[in-house]
């Protein structure tokens, strides 16, 4: 176990190191700090990682707790916030013609280290609660987690809410889940982009999953 949460550290870190060096590298060739917020973003995609780490070791000291508890659903808060980063393609729009394969690495180096601290923040969560569900109830859970990811991707990128909006603003906020809920055929667009990402996470967690199984099994 000490093994593997050391390589998570060692990936996640690189892929930080090298995301970071890629915006560094465009202020300092371009003068321009267009994808800076790029920054601020990883730092979001980063919570959910840590917030499945403090629940493991709270739920390893002290078991399903209060405590454990609420950081799982600090977790699940801010988990859409890993997969975000994957719609800041968006902004390749802006960029001139001679920039867009510099703003194309920069933005990709950003996405995929998002979508690994996600990876492993469901993995870390997975392990806790894997004990007490059956593979296919886990299953289950890990699609529907990653579906509600969808959904706030798509509460973010279209609808411009965050996270912690569910405190600040929760009346607004909960106003327009209810309204795509009610009324699915007139809301489209939020049921295609929640299912669309959903299946589309979903579906590379399962490739990593393999991917790691069959190198243990090569390794042994």
């Amino acid at each position: 176990m000490k093994h593997q949460i050391s390589n998570q550290s060692k990936t996640l870190l690189t892929l930080t190191a090298l995301s970071l060096a890629t915006v560094v590298a465009r202020i300092i060739a371009t003068q321009e700090v267009l994808y800076l917020f790029l920054v601020w973003n990883l730092f979001l995609a980063g919570l959910p990682y840590m917030f499945a780490k403090i629940s493991a070791r709270q739920k390893n000291a002290a078991g399903f707790g209060v405590k454990t508890l609420f950081f799982m659903g600090l977790w699940l808060l801010f988990l859409p916030n890993s997969f975000y980063i994957v719609t800041d393609f968006i902004h390749i729009k802006r960029s001139q013609s001679h920039l867009i394969y510099l703003d194309l690495l920069t933005i990709a180096s950003f996405a995929i280290t998002g979508l690994m601290y996600g990876y492993y923040a469901i993995q870390t969560i997975r392990r806790i609660v894997a004990p007490h569900l059956t593979k296919g109830y886990l299953s289950l859970a890990t699609l529907t987690i990653y579906i509600l990811c969808g959904f706030g991707i798509y509460l973010g990128r279209v609808l411009r809410w965050n996270s912690w909006d569910i405190i600040t603003d929760p009346t607004r906020l909960l106003y327009d889940i209810s309204a795509m809920l009610l009324s699915p055929s007139t809301h489209k667009l939020p049921w295609a982009m929640t299912l669309g990402f959903g299946f589309f996470l979903f579906t590379l967690d399962w490739v990593m999953q393999r991917y790691t199984v069959s190198t243990k099994q090569n390794d042994a």
